[in-house]
């Protein structure tokens, strides 16, 4: 058997609660790598050059385009979460690690 077909074994024997902070630590790791990465690099540098963007239009807007302002502020609002939804990624993940962690701290004393 492989390594792999090792680690699906101890993944399914694991509990329902336990899986979960497995895979939210996978997750923040995958989200910090990608953050580190020239392309999410590049990303997060296109979501802030397109926030920039948005709220110069914004604020050349006449105030009698509602409209037009909840468009841009929709759109301005969506731009803005982008970097903090990663960022609320990686902590989940570091958050998950650390409770995958205490048992094992709990175990040596």
């Amino acid at each position: 058997m492989s390594s792999e077909d090792d680690l699906q074994e101890q993944i399914a024997s694991l509990d329902l609660p336990s899986r979960v902070l497995l895979a939210e630590a996978d997750i923040g790791d995958q989200a910090e790598e990608f953050l580190r990465s020239d392309l999410g690099r590049a990303v997060v540098g296109i979501a802030r050059q397109e926030y920039a963007e948005l709220v110069g239009k914004l604020e050349s807007t006449p105030w009698w385009l509602f409209w037009r302002w909840v468009d841009l502020q929709s759109r301005i609002r969506r731009v803005k979460m982008f970097p903090s939804y990663l960022q609320e990624l990686i902590l989940r993940g570091r958050k998950a690690q650390q409770a995958l962690a205490e048992p094992e701290d709990d175990e040596r004393e």
